[in-house]
């Protein structure tokens, strides 16, 4: 169709494949990979917020929504080990399919009741800040692949040891303190993450 030889053809997939644009299933054959979520790592925004301003559709399914103590979560958090935290665990989904797991923990004194009022619009931040009137300031985030585990790879569809992007946030109010640390596991084949770079 193209006039070009098998060979040509075969090293232009592989590029494609090498770009990211082609995955390779043995026995079955080359597709198309689904364009991957981008996310911009300048601006404190939620999950939701993200992905609303990107026009893209977004669901919350809720795996666990409770109050603990945590001494290695408040250590990271630089908090009193037996001060108690909310623990929420949402799968989050884009345009219906799977791709993070997040697994937050918020101060549960500067949220007494969230458990029993529930998410505004199923949104964490929308909630604290317009619910409990706390004004978020800043925070602190890395990002970092390694390997999925067997409970991440069946709640994202995926393999096991397929790269998952683990991102660890440690969000402040505006006063200073410590609100809310979140570890997340995003798809590696689904997100991509961009920072702005100014000299």
């Amino acid at each position: 169709m193209f006039s070009v030889s098998r060979m040509t053809i075969r090293r232009a997939l592989t590029e494609l494949v090498n770009e990211g644009f082609l995955i390779r299933e043995q026995g079955r054959g080359s597709f198309v990979v689904q364009p991957r979520v981008q996310s911009s790592l300048r601006r404190l925004t939620s999950f939701s917020e993200d992905m609303q301003m990107r026009g893209l559709t977004t669901q919350s399914v809720i795996l666990g929504f409770q109050v603990l103590k945590d001494s290695e979560v408040a250590t990271q958090m630089g908090i009193a080990e037996d001060e108690e935290l909310v623990q929420l665990r949402r799968l989050r989904l884009v345009e219906g399919e799977p791709v993070a797991i997040q697994n937050a923990f918020i101060r549960h004194r500067f949220c007494p009741d969230i458990i029993t009022r529930g998410l505004m619009d199923g949104s964490l931040y929308k909630t604290l800040e317009n619910v409990y009137g706390l004004r978020l300031g800043r925070a602190i985030q890395t990002v970092e692949a390694k390997p999925a585990d067997d409970y991440e790879a069946n709640l994202l569809k995926m393999k096991t040891g397929q790269p998952v992007l683990l991102l660890e946030r440690l969000t402040y109010l505006s006063s200073g303190e410590p609100l809310e640390y979140v570890r997340s596991s995003y798809r590696g084949d689904r997100y991509r993450f961009i920072v702005e770079l100014v000299r």
